[in-house]
């Protein structure tokens, strides 16, 4: 996490500048929800940092939902017009919990 917090700094490492402040970094991409990207680039992309899952919330979805087999996994629902909802891992188990406390597995 040495870079948490980082986003709007200028990085002379040319990697470190495009996954902090290019539209077409994990940060910050949103083709995930528009159908943009192919599984096979998404699983480069997971390889390459060494994760199984990305988790996203800076796109309004009606739900935590996720997406590709739940490989990605968007959790920003529109709290501001009181559609919360939460995003719970247990045990390799993926659930969305809605504003009663309700768990339904999406992965």
């Amino acid at each position: 996490r040495s870079y948490y917090g980082c986003a709007s700094d200028q990085f002379e490492d040319p990697f470190l500048q495009f996954v902090f402040n290019s539209d077409q970094s994990p940060f910050w991409y949103r083709g995930f929800y528009r159908d943009e990207l192919a599984e096979d680039e998404l699983n480069g992309i997971l390889e390459r940092f060494s994760v199984r899952s990305i988790i996203t919330g800076h796109t309004i979805v009606p739900n935590v939902t996720a997406y590709y087999s739940g490989k990605v996994i968007n959790v920003n629902t529109d709290h501001a017009n009181g559609r919360s909802e939460a995003l719970l891992i247990r045990k390799n188990n993926y659930y969305r919990v809605d504003m009663r406390g309700k768990r339904n597995r999406i992965k």
